[in-house]
């Protein structure tokens, strides 16, 4: 195939989904815990469900599984799916033919809702919320008011806690150097610098 190039094709995709997150290799699993925790949260929704295709099902399982344990009673039902796409090959010489293919790649859609009648809990993929000493709740910073004059934020609270660092440590003081210190002496110099006292100053 070296004689050939690939030509750009749009990606299979699952069919869209109301309370679909679409999970892709390229973007980042912080961004998506964060999306999808604001729609588990969302009482109007309450229920999100990630989908992945070839390299991001992984990336679909790891999320689903902080999901899990950042919220409390999720129950979780997993569906594997097959697609197929259409692949074709232009010659870069002439006098080659172009080369069509068909490859199937996996994909995986993941379904987490609080409500078990928004779910189907007799399907195979099918798993009960995990328990809840297991479940860890995100954790939420109080925000601090800066309008007030004096009002102390968590960065001045930093700069105190650097500042008391440099206090205790001190300035590191420079090593002197020179022969009389002996910082420059080698061999039997630095032998005779030792054992002879320092001169009075």
């Amino acid at each position: 195939m070296d004689r050939y190039v690939k030509v750009d094709a749009p990606s299979p995709s699952l069919p869209a989904d109301d309370d679909e997150v679409r999970v892709t290799t390229g973007g980042k699993i912080r961004d998506v815990v964060e999306y999808s925790l604001a729609r588990l949260e969302d009482a109007s929704q309450g229920r999100v469900t990630l989908a992945g295709v070839g390299k991001a099902i992984t990336k679909v399982i790891t999320v689903a599984e902080i999901l899990k344990r950042r919220v409390a009673g999720l129950h979780q039902c997993t569906s594997l799916h097959t697609l197929e796409m259409d692949e074709t090959f232009e010659p870069k010489e002439e006098g080659l033919n172009v080369v069509r293919r068909k490859r199937r790649v996996g994909a995986v859609t993941v379904t987490l809702c609080g409500d078990v009648s928004r779910i189907d809990a007799g399907a195979v993929g099918y798993q009960a919320p995990v328990p809840e000493d297991e479940v860890t709740p995100r954790k939420t910073r109080p925000k601090t008011k800066t309008n007030e004059p004096d009002a102390k934020t968590d960065d001045d609270d930093d700069d105190d806690e650097a500042k008391r660092r440099r206090e205790g440590l001190g300035a590191r003081k420079r090593p002197k150097r020179g022969k009389r210190y002996g910082r420059n002496l080698r061999g039997r110099d630095r032998r005779k610098h030792l054992e002879t006292p320092p001169a009075p100053s």
